[in-house]
């Protein structure tokens, strides 16, 4: 079965600031997500909220130096705990299968946005903990002021 959250190497990695701020995602995340299953029109924005509400999320977890698996782990788990409150609201009846069928297909398509907002913005988060590790050498490289000079001009 699934391992308690706790027990995730990426969960005990995380500051106690890092896991309050991974539970209010996931509580806003679900709002815009059961808005957007409930609506047949102008649902597009409420991906959009979602998009930017994940970008941050991708950027802290690539700040923090946390791998792309540990990524993607944190995600998933993020990803069922959210698919079971749509699917199964609390005190609520479990939907019909047709209506279950495109209740799935709605959060489907909500969740791979949201995998690839999340992946696209960790992507520029490395990319930018690279560059900053390269602006200040470890060691006195001339390569490196010599870049920088370059790029200036």
């Amino acid at each position: 079965g699934e391992q308690p959250v706790a027990r995730q190497s990426w969960y005990q990695r995380m500051s106690d600031a890092q896991r309050a701020q991974h539970r209010e995602t996931g509580a806003r995340l679900l709002g815009l997500l059961l808005q957007f299953v409930s609506r047949s029109e102008n649902a597009e924005h409420f991906i959009v909220e979602g998009r930017a509400l994940v970008q941050e999320y991708g950027r802290e977890f690539a700040l923090a130096n946390f791998s792309v698996s540990e990524l993607a782990q944190a995600f998933l788990f993020f990803r069922r705990m959210i698919v079971n409150a749509a699917c199964y609201p609390a005190g609520g009846t479990a939907p019909s299968d047709a209506e279950g069928m495109r209740l799935l297909q709605r959060i489907t398509l909500f969740m791979d946005e949201m995998l690839v907002a999340t992946l696209a913005a960790y992507e520029r988060g490395a990319r930018q903990t690279v560059a900053l590790r390269k602006v200040v050498p470890s060691s006195k490289k001339k390569t490196a002021s010599r870049v920088k000079s370059r790029r200036t001009k």
